[in-house]
């Protein structure tokens, strides 16, 4: 009996030491006057990043709204990192002093496998910075005109294929942007034609829409562990498969062997070739990026995560908003007549100088970010200005896009679709395009890619089809909360996309 007691005793003081440890590192972020949302002993935060229960950015944004904090501390066990909302701030750390964020939280899917360490976005340090510094003049946006011939082929399969599902014309376009997407990525990077509108079980698509699948749901516990606790997942060991991995590593290789014996291809894998060899030229390194066919095939492999799903989210969206307004969809689609007509066809000087085009998708990229909500790691102590605020080496830092991208202190009625605000002169882009790209991530090769893929698909559907919202899908779009931070509409987004009237 007393060694029972005893034993009793000593739980209870244990639990209560316990408790009162977790307890004291919980006011990290109270101390310095910030808000914090309610925590969970011990646990912290952690609940709130499962999103079976509420996707994160949501769970932020209610929390913005309602206190209209510039900060929210957070707790990931007893870990403490930030979520920064405050505009100035947020420049700071997503471009002024980006050196200081420029890795992300660190969820290593795919083992020491050679190829993909080689991609730019796991790389860190000196090894990011050297490919970076290669890869960003090889990629300028002038260079990406020669894939114009090879989207616009794709985009008049795509419209033909629209036209010819069914009378009525209705489509989940959700999916349907997704295989053209994957269409886009295979011909544009190696060389390959899945045509997985057509052809549903090509083994290319399958590969890609099943490792994306796996990168960013959280139908597995093991992936929901990586997002929380990255101890945790290393001891499930949970990693993309090694036959899905392998299956776009072979395809990639395959491809740099096909170009050994032919004429240049003028698509992506050509351009990373193509720098991949001018710095061996320049260099005394001759292996100076690494193993020479594992960089260019680990950029490869980053270009599908990086535009799959950014070119998808944002033309399922804008087709979405154009159908709502169809008075802005008339607006554009005059623009684009236009600009053929003056051109001749449909060329890379249509898409930059269709004005209204870019506004329409930088609109949608505000309105539904591909990536709502962001992860930076902090890589040396930084003060954030003109607050007594510092984030320590090792904290993670949060963007919360959405939010900010909704903020009625930063846009006029936030809530509307109005692309005209980014045809003034005092339109601000700075958070908008960064969510697509520009001014900051390590993957902008994809990003780039994505934004060119995106226009062509535009333009194509808007010159030749009318979208409409079916009455009985009009209605306020919710997101599926078994993804992690991706807007998936429960449903799918239903449109009507018919034949224009020949005038």
């Amino acid at each position: 009996m007393i060694l029972t007691c005893l034993a009793i005793t000593l739980v209870v003081i244990l639990v209560v030491y316990l408790l009162g440890y977790c307890h004291n590192r919980h006011q990290h972020w109270q101390e310095k006057g910030i808000f914090v949302p309610p925590t969970f002993p011990i646990i912290g935060h952690l609940l709130n990043t499962i999103p079976l229960i509420e996707n994160r950015f949501e769970f932020l944004h209610r929390f913005f709204r309602s206190s209209r904090a510039p900060f929210i501390g957070l707790y990931e066990n007893l870990s403490p990192s930030l979520v920064v909302r405050e505009y100035e701030s947020l420049k700071d750390i997503m471009a002024k002093e980006a050196d200081h964020f420029a890795v992300r939280k660190h969820i290593n899917l795919f083992d020491n496998d050679t190829d993909t360490q080689e991609m730019v976005a796991i790389m860190e340090g000196d090894s990011w910075e050297r490919l970076r510094a290669v890869l960003t003049p090889a990629f300028t946006s002038g260079k990406f005109e020669g894939l114009l011939p090879l989207l616009d082929a794709k985009c008049k399969k795509l419209v033909h294929w629209c036209l010819s599902q069914n009378s009525e014309g209705l489509l989940e376009v959700t999916t349907m942007f997704n295989r053209f997407t994957v269409d886009g990525i295979a011909t544009c990077i190696f060389g390959v034609d899945p045509s997985s509108l057509e052809n549903e079980d090509d083994q290319f698509a399958k590969t890609v829409l099943s490792v994306v699948e796996d990168l960013v749901t959280t139908k597995s516990v093991n992936f929901t562990a990586m997002l929380a606790t990255p101890w945790l997942s290393r001891w499930l060991n949970h990693r993309v498969p090694d036959s899905t991995k392998g299956s776009l590593s072979y395809i990639a290789r395959q491809s740099l062997r096909v170009r050994e014996t032919l004429t240049q291809e003028n698509d992506i894998t050509d351009l990373l070739e193509e720098a991949r060899l001018e710095t061996e030229r320049n260099t005394e390194e001759t292996n100076s990026l690494g193993t020479a066919d594992a960089t260019v095939i680990g950029q490869s492999i980053l270009s599908i995560f990086a535009g799959f799903k950014t070119t998808a989210t944002t033309l399922a969206f804008a087709s979405y908003l154009l159908a709502k307004h169809p008075r802005l969809q008339d607006q554009l689609r005059e623009e684009l007549r236009g600009l053929v007509e003056d051109h001749g066809e449909l060329n890379y000087q249509v898409l930059t100088e269709a004005k209204f085009l870019e506004a329409c998708l930088q609109e949608t990229r505000r309105l539904y970010p591909a990536t709502p909500y962001i992860e930076r790691v902090c890589t040396k102590e930084y003060t954030l200005p003109g607050t007594e605020i510092t984030i320590e080496e090792g904290m993670v830092v949060g963007l919360p896009i959405w939010t900010v991208n909704r903020d009625p202190e930063i846009w006029e009625c936030p809530e509307t679709f109005r692309p005209e605000r980014f045809l003034s002169r005092n339109r601000n882009l700075n958070l908008t395009l960064h969510t697509f790209g520009q001014g900051g991530p390590p993957d902008s090769v994809g990003m780039l890619f994505a934004m060119l893929e995106s226009k062509v698909a535009l333009a194509h559907i808007i010159l030749n089809l009318k979208l409409q919202i079916p009455p009985e899908y009009d209605r306020p779009l919710r997101f599926d909360r078994s993804m992690d931070d991706s807007l998936v509409v429960k449903g799918g987004i239903n449109l009507n996309m018919s034949q224009l009237e020949v005038q």
